[in-house]
């Protein structure tokens, strides 16, 4: 595995134990599930960024290039819905001052969407034996 690649699965891991983190205290502050719901989506994307740099070489400069990728990309079409779920609700709890991420969506969001993105990729990537 590339260094870069392995980066980009610390990165992945990071967001995610913080979006787990979020999950964990039922008495968080509104604001901080918001939080965990951002780190949620951009753990998702670093999960993806490490699998497109480890097999193609491709370095996505924005989301949209991400996107199309993940479109493309034989092995990643299938999280296609996934991503977006994570990536819509990452961006209304950034920009919306009146959406509310609740524990539920949060726990759902973590335990479904980012762990099938992020255990699929960590599987496709693990070294082979």
């Amino acid at each position: 595995m590339e260094p870069k690649t392995a980066q980009h699965l610390l990165a992945a891991q990071r967001n995610r134990n913080f979006a787990e983190g979020a999950l964990a205290d039922p008495d968080l502050l509104p604001v901080l599930r918001q939080w965990g719901a951002v780190a949620a989506f951009y753990s998702a994307v670093q999960y993806v960024n490490a699998y497109l740099f480890e097999r193609q070489r491709f370095e996505p400069q924005n989301h949209r290039a991400r996107r199309e990728a993940i479109a493309q990309a034989l092995e990643l079409r299938v999280y296609r819905h996934d991503y977006r779920q994570l990536n819509d609700t990452g961006y209304q709890a950034r920009y919306d001052p009146m959406y509310e991420v609740t524990d539920a969506w949060l726990k759902h969001l973590i335990e479904v969407h980012l762990r099938r993105i992020g255990d699929d990729i960590t599987s496709l990537l693990a070294p082979r034996t």
